[in-house]
């Protein structure tokens, strides 16, 4: 249990990495430049998005091997590809995930603000998102944008990097409290047709399957 809820919050982070497009009350600069970025993700067929990911303990005692991903977006639909999880929400309400490490299914109605760590494009919808946002010093062909939260989450900070030329995300880094970093490589974005069912886990498609269901 203590694995998959590692996992679960895994993938929650990893979206909140690639895909943190900030309003609200932010400097002007930093504002635009998520912005900006959002709107390389946004197209009314689908939008696909590759990365790459690894995990890198406190004071540099180890990391996590590096592993491939892959967002599918469509509207406030998505559907995540990392590791043993797959994980879709509708839409609307209902957030399902499947561990394949654990043959488990977990389905769930998930608040506004659990949404807005998963999901890039309810974040864009709101005035608010949490996070204090500064724009930091460059590298070498990125512009970096700063991300503190308001509030205690468990996250130190959020560096999310964009091309110079055209802020096309290219990664992010996310730092916890406890000194742990996610370091993600953004490999790919290209615009794709989603179809419907993509954005739907079925019991039946997973023979022997636990459900657990948190509705």
């Amino acid at each position: 249990m203590k694995t998959s809820l590692h996992r679960i919050r895994m993938f929650r982070i990893l979206f909140l990495l690639l895909f943190i497009p900030a309003t609200g009350l932010a400097q002007r600069t930093a504002q635009g430049e998520l912005q900006a970025a959002a709107k390389h993700l946004a197209n009314p067929d689908g939008t696909r998005i590759d990365f790459q990911a690894e995990t890198i303990a406190p004071n540099d005692m180890g990391s996590s091997p590096l592993s491939s991903g892959s967002l599918i977006l469509k509207d406030n639909q998505f559907r995540l590809s990392f590791g043993s999880i797959t994980a879709v929400f509708d839409g609307k309400k209902t957030l399902s995930y499947y561990d394949a490490s654990e043959n488990t299914l977990n389905i769930s109605h998930p608040t506004n603000a659990e949404l807005a760590m998963i999901n890039p494009l309810i974040i864009l919808t709101r005035s608010e998102a949490g996070y204090r946002t500064a724009m930091l010093p460059p590298t070498k062909g990125e512009k970096v944008i700063g991300l503190t939260p308001k509030t205690v989450n468990g996250i130190k900070q959020i560096e999310l990097q964009v091309d110079s030329r055209d802020s096309r995300p290219t990664g992010a880094m996310i730092t916890l409290e406890d000194g742990t970093k996610i370091v993600t490589k953004i490999t790919g974005i290209s615009r794709t047709k989603a179809s419907p069912g993509l954005f739907r886990l079925m019991k039946k498609d997973y023979p022997g399957v636990e459900v657990v269901d948190l509705r």
